[in-house]
């Protein structure tokens, strides 16, 4: 194994040690010292990889991100039709919800006076850029839905991105926090509810026939 073979393979039991220790304890309650403790090592070599354990989050998020990229990518690639292209990025996006949820509490706060201070983070940025890169992906989408006729074309195809995506993120909230009580009221099971939620929010931009 070379220099920057074990270089990488350093970073890597760094971020999974951390990642680990964030999901078991918290964010807030896991100190840098036993993130060098579970990753068997130095706090010297952590510290010449990450500055702080701030910086191993956004690490973290950037390569989840990075594959949700590439999960949207494929289901635009292997999808010609706009729904089913929508209805996959709905899923895509739940699965990222359930399964990196610091990733989302941190994407819902980038825009908040706290995180603009650390916009000098090279790691932060590269999370920023990488999401612009998803909203331009989607808003590919969305302008091809406005050219077949399928979606309202008084609408701005980035803003509309925006509204959706913030729309799912509340409805896989919303399922979370109060899906028993729903389930009750409406006699909807979860799957129902997402899927409803889903028909609701795709209707708000698509022409009325």
């Amino acid at each position: 194994m070379n220099r920057s073979e074990k270089s990488k393979l350093r970073k890597k039991t760094i971020l999974e040690a951390a990642e680990k220790l964030f999901v078991q304890k918290g964010y807030e309650a896991t100190g840098m010292d036993e993130i060098c403790i579970c990753s068997s090592l130095s706090r010297r070599t952590v510290y010449s990889y990450f500055d702080s354990k701030q910086e191993i989050l956004y690490a973290i998020m950037s390569e989840h991100l990075t594959s949700l990229e590439k999960e949207f990518e494929t289901i635009i690639k292997d999808n010609d039709d706009f729904m089913i292209r929508w209805k996959q990025i709905f899923y895509a996006k739940l699965s990222f919800d359930r399964n990196c949820p610091m990733d989302v509490k941190l994407i819902q706060s980038t825009r908040s006076k706290d995180m603009q201070k650390n916009m000098d983070s090279e790691a932060l940025h590269e999370i920023v850029v990488i999401g612009q890169k998803i909203e331009d992906l989607l808003a590919g989408v969305m302008e091809q839905g406005i050219a077949e006729g399928i979606v309202r074309d008084d609408i701005h195809p980035v803003f509309a991105v925006s509204v959706l995506t913030g729309g799912f993120d509340s409805l896989f909230q919303l399922v979370r926090s109060k899906g028993s009580y729903l389930k009750e009221r409406c006699g909807m099971d979860e799957e129902m509810m997402l899927e409803a939620g889903f028909d609701q929010l795709m209707a708000s931009i698509l022409k009325v026939k």
